[in-house]
């Protein structure tokens, strides 16, 4: 049992806590309610932790500074291992191979088992051992063989007679005549003969046993008889002629090497290694011979295995049988391989290929790659901490995603999950609520027990919701077209099969669909750029379509997605509203300000002046930790305030600006009475349902939904006028169901003030409030990209075609 006493870590107000391990626990609640606090910042944070503990000498000496979660007492928390709710920002290089480490498996599995084939011939060059010689010489039918090498030539037969016959050789042949060495030697003509035609070749006189496929002097090692020679004794004749003929011997008159070499086109290789096999690495070029296209596996290249689509690559390799040998090489990273493809492929991303750049991907699409390493470990007893793992996920693909972190639990494992998704609550062994409402009015634990209980707990934000949704209800009633319908005809970019759309104006419009179905494709990448360019806005290319209609009827058109604000900790929202201009003149404008004559300039953090120069500003300072990521501790200056000391000691009602950057929206409305300018900016971020954040909480700790959000909030604080069409993608990411309906309150105010909402969504809650949806699908990828349904929602929910529409029969 986990044990937890007093936990004080942000707003959580000393709660306690039991928890189980071997179970599926969701942890719940309002956004800024102190979910992730609980989860990430004390479960995880702790076991990460004592997980450090483990390490060496170097690591531990910074222990000391790692700040333990505030709370009286945690007992029995394991090992942890957490996969946040933002995605992280991949780079231009990573690709779904990469992120999920399947490359390096691929890599080290074709360089152990696989097979180069010589891009001249296109035969197989393999390099032999004795032990593989021997086998070959048992399935013969030649009987009396003579094992020989074909040796380096000195331009003194007498000086070569006296080297090899030193170390051991007596007879050879020359031009198929038999010599021995303590009998005349080789004769004088015909070695004279052999200097002479590699001389012509212009070849080194040294280098015979490089020089030509067919040698004509030989000498020999030993003579034996197959089936009546011992084993051991081919093997070690073997072993001596590999070491005298520089990797090359013959049997017969059979060549054999211990180098890749192919006689016909006679080009060389070198042994196949990992990093040379790499896509990205500069060794693996002509120079080397080891291109990605000359090694396979089962007749497949790492190019081949790139293209094909995840479904069919698993096909592939759980089909794949290799040798027992091979198997001792190659049985983990063939193992890891098919577990892997398998995750990917559970999590409902079989129509990608490995070679897909991570940046082409969705923020759903990416959230499961990262899952796919971590639900690919083969790792007991440890606890998995997700943070929102159904994000940017249809109802149908939660489900699938559910089972793969079933399977978590199931191996021995201790998961919590903080999420919202109903599937998820519905199957957790226990639900731990956070609330009842965010910031200062959160952190308590409202409820814990089955989900059972939670149905029937009232006291439970939660419960109350889930409980009304089996009650029916008249549906809420329907905005109509009063704007028209924006048109799109012919659209076949990336898998859309040339659709034609009507999107319909001033009412709120979902663009519903499995992962993959080609809703961003369209909205983002076809729409919005198509519209910029007939608006003269400067946007990217769109992709191809063949007609747009309706423009027109709008003044401006607005994407509004989930890319951050910033990537810095300097950005936050305050910031990014231009409401910190307003809040450091009023600092300035305080008595002892003015007296030590402050100006609104020594109240910034990123400039000197007023901030702490140990941090320069950060709050934090970075700990290389060598073989470890980067540690982020506390400024021992500052002690995370940003600010030198003589900025803190200036206060405004009692607070100084360290105070306030940590006071929440909400807190501060308040705290700001009578500074208009200030509480009006604030108030569009209570709007959005972003009251929880504080003033200055990183931009890039913000979910991709709520920096959306806060762009939204900009919008509505310069009072945009005229027709605007906002494109959203899932602005309800990370959002309780009581924040859903108050950011539905909010689209309500544009629609009321004539703009016109089209979203990307999943959500169930948000889908039941659209006017219209627009569902794409049936599948993802060329199975995507029509659509199945459209109109009302419970038009939709009638379709039996649609999986949105099943998901709306539900609600």
């Amino acid at each position: 049992m986990m044990e937890l006493r007093g936990v004080r870590v942000h707003n959580l107000k000393g709660i306690d806590l039991d928890l189980p391990y071997g179970k599926l626990i969701a942890v719940c609640g309002r956004s800024g309610s102190g979910k992730s606090s609980l989860a990430l910042d004390t479960l995880f944070a702790e076991g990460q932790r004592r997980y450090i503990e483990t390490f060496s000498a170097y690591a531990r000496q910074f222990l000391a500074r790692w700040e333990r979660p505030d709370a009286d007492r945690l007992d029995g928390i394991p090992a942890a291992i957490a996969v946040r709710g933002t995605p992280s920002n991949p780079s231009s290089r990573s690709t779904v191979g990469s992120a999920t480490e399947i490359d390096d498996y691929l890599q080290l599995l074709f360089a152990k088992i696989g097979t180069i084939y010589c891009p001249g011939c296109g035969k197989p060059v393999r390099c032999d051992t004795p032990q593989t010689i021997l086998k070959q010489l048992k399935q013969s039918s030649e009987t009396k063989i003579q094992i020989s090498i074909a040796p380096p030539l000195d331009i003194s037969r007498n000086i070569f007679e006296t080297t090899w016959k030193e170390r051991g050789f007596v007879r050879g042949s020359i031009f198929g005549e038999p010599f021995r060495l303590d009998d005349g030697g080789v004769p004088d003509a015909s070695y004279r003969r052999i200097l002479e035609t590699k001389s012509k070749a212009n070849a080194s006189l040294l280098d015979g046993i490089e020089q030509g496929s067919d040698p004509q002097l030989f000498l020999t090692v030993d003579r034996i008889v197959v089936g009546q020679t011992e084993d051991r004794r081919i093997v070690d004749s073997l072993e001596s002629a590999m070491q005298y003929g520089n990797g090359k011997c013959f049997v017969g008159n059979l060549p054999f090497s211990t180098r890749l070499n192919c006689e016909s086109c006679d080009i060389s290789f070198d042994a196949p290694d990992p990093k040379l096999l790499r896509n990205a690495n500069p060794s693996g070029d002509l120079h080397t011979r080891l291109l990605r296209d000359v090694v396979r596996v089962d007749g497949k290249t790492l190019a081949d295995i790139d293209a094909t689509k995840i479904s069919a690559t698993k096909i592939f390799f759980d089909s794949l049988r290799i040798s027992e040998p091979e198997m001792f090489v190659g049985g983990i990273p063939l193992e890891q391989i098919r577990k892997r493809l398998g995750f990917l492929e559970q999590v409902g991303l079989g129509y990608l290929t490995l070679s897909r750049p991570m940046t082409t991907l969705g923020n759903g699409e990416r959230r499961r790659v990262e899952l796919t390493t971590v639900l690919g470990s083969s790792l007991v007893d440890m606890l998995y901490v997700l943070d929102e793992p159904s994000i940017g996920l249809h109802p149908k693909d939660s489900e699938i995603l559910l089972r793969s972190v079933k399977s978590l639990r199931d191996r021995g494992n201790s998961v919590i999950v903080v999420e919202h998704d109903e599937a998820f609550l519905h199957a957790a062994d226990r639900i731990v609520e956070i609330g009842p409402e965010a910031g200062e009015n959160g952190g308590r634990i409202v409820f814990q027990g089955t989900p059972q209980e939670l149905l029937a707990a009232p006291e439970s934000p939660t419960g109350r919701f889930l409980s009304e949704k089996r009650d029916p209800k008249k549906p809420p009633k329907r905005r109509k077209p009063e704007f028209g319908f924006i048109e799109l005809r012919g659209g076949t970019g990336n898998n859309l099969q040339r659709i034609n759309v009507s999107f319909p104006l001033g009412v709120l419009c979902l663009v519903t669909g499995v992962s993959g179905a080609g809703k961003s494709t369209l909205v983002q990448e076809t729409l919005y750029p198509a519209l910029c360019e007939r608006l003269a806005k400067k946007s990217e290319v769109p992709l191809p379509f063949e007609k747009l209609t309706g423009e027109d009827r709008i003044d401006d058109v607005i994407l509004v997605d989930q890319s951050p604000i910033g990537r810095s900790g300097r950005s936050n929202p305050v910031t990014y509203l231009k409401i910190f201009d307003e809040i450091r003149n009023v600092f300035a404008e305080t008595p002892d300000a003015r007296i030590r004559n402050f100006t609104a300039g020594h109240f910034s953090f990123n400039v000197a002046g007023g901030r702490c120069e140990t941090c320069k500003g950060d709050g934090s300072v970075t700990v290389d930790m060598q073989f470890l990521p980067d540690m982020f501790l506390r400024c021992p200056d500052c002690n995370g305030k940003r600010y030198r000391p003589e900025i803190l000691d200036i206060l405004y009602r009692g607070k100084n600006i360290a105070d306030v950057l940590d006071l929440t929206i909400r807190e501060a409305f308040s705290f700001f009475r009578g500074q208009a300018k200030v509480q009006q900016r604030l108030k569009r971020l209570m709007d959005v349902g972003l009251d929880y954040l504080r003033l200055g909480q990183p931009a890039n700790t913000l979910s991709g939904g709520e920096s959306q959000r806060l762009k939204l909030a900009a919008f509505l604080s310069t009072g945009g006028k005229g027709h605007c069409l906002f494109l959203m993608d899932e602005p309800t990411t990370g959002l309780h169901f009581a924040d859903v309906a108050q950011l539905l309150d909010c689209f309500e105010s544009l629609l009321d003030t004539g703009h016109s909402l089209i979203i990307v969504e999943h959500n169930t809650q948000m889908m039941h409030a659209a006017d219209y949806i627009i569902d794409l699908g049936p599948g993802a990828a060329e199975n995507g990209g029509r659509i199945v349904a459209q109109g009302t929602p419970e038009e939709v929910a009638a379709n039996t075609d649609s999986a949105t529409g099943a998901a709306l029969s539900l609600v």
